[in-house]
C-alpha cells in the first residue's frame, strides 16, 4: 500500500460509493484499468470486491512456480487465506 491509511481508507469509500452508485441493475461489468499506475492493487481489489465476489481471484506465481492466492471474502481481500 502507498501513502497512509487515511488515504487507502478514503480510496477505497469513494470506490465502493461509486461501485454501488453504478450498480443499479448492471447485468454485467468491464473495469478498465489501462490508466491504473501500479504499486497498489490491494485498494482496487478491495473496491472491486462487491464486483467480483467471494472467492479465488487469482495469482502470484514465483520464479519457482510457488503460487498465492489472491481471494475475496465478504468484499475483503486475501492472500494465501490471510487478509
Amino acid at each position: 500500500m502507498r501513502g497512509s491509511q487515511k488515504t487507502y481508507d478514503a480510496y477505497v469509500r469513494q470506490g465502493r460509493d461509486a461501485v454501488t452508485k453504478a450498480d443499479g441493475g448492471a447485468c454485467g461489468w468491464e473495469v478498465d484499468l489501462r490508466r491504473e499506475g501500479g504499486g497498489g492493487m490491494w485498494p482496487v481489489l478491495v473496491v472491486a470486491g462487491p464486483i467480483l465476489g467471494d472467492g479465488r481471484v487469482d495469482m502470484f506465481v514465483d520464479v519457482d512456480g510457488k503460487r498465492s492466492l489472491w481471494s475475496i471474502k465478504n468484499g475483503a481481500s486475501y492472500l494465501d487465506g490471510k487478509p
